[in-house]
């Protein structure tokens, strides 16, 4: 599925690639920033309130735990953005920045 991801997501996918055994999920620092950070999601208002109904109504709460654990959903307000709308708002000509540029040294 790495042809469907956007090209700043190529180093993640990279390293997620390289991980077959059990041995390689012990002390791999991807991973533990993978588990400890949520993804960021930004969404609009309109298309929030339809998703959670959405899930609400077919009683599928524990996605909705999924999500709310594990995503941070960034909720702003006016219409839904098209495709280079959002690829505008989410990092440069390089996309984004890694995880370990804002890790204290």
């Amino acid at each position: 599925f790495s042809g469907d991801q956007e090209c700043y997501y190529q180093d993640d996918l990279r390293i997620l690639c390289g991980l077959s055994k059990k041995e390689h999920l012990k002390g791999n620092e991807a991973l533990l920033d993978f588990r400890t950070s949520r993804f960021v999601l930004r969404i609009s208002r309109d298309s929030y309130q339809l998703l959670k109904r959405h899930l609400q109504e077919r009683h599928n709460n524990q996605i909705w735990n999924i999500i709310q654990e594990h995503l941070y959903i960034d909720i702003f307000d006016g219409m839904p953005r098209s495709k280079s709308q959002i690829d505008s708002m989410s990092g440069s000509l390089a996309g984004e920045a890694k995880r370990e540029v804002n890790k204290v040294k």
